[in-house]
């Protein structure tokens, strides 16, 4: 009978960088719903502030970020 193979070094750590991203994204959410829940957030109420929010997030996206790793 055939061994199973094991994943190489680079597959277990995509698997792991992947498996990160998931819990951020899991974290990301709780925060968010929670926030949401508390009456914090945004309530645009035209499609100009829509437009600007929308805007707004996008260069904040784009702006380098200071990360506080070593």
């Amino acid at each position: 009978m055939l061994e199973p193979l094991s994943p190489s070094p680079q597959v277990i750590e995509i698997e792991a960088e992947e498996q990160a991203k998931v819990e951020w994204l899991h974290s990301a959410t709780d925060e968010s719903f929670a926030a949401f829940d508390r009456g914090e957030g945004v309530s645009p109420s035209s499609a100009g502030e829509i437009d600007t929010f929308v805007n707004d997030a996008i260069e904040e996206g784009r702006a380098p970020r200071r990360t506080t790793r070593a």
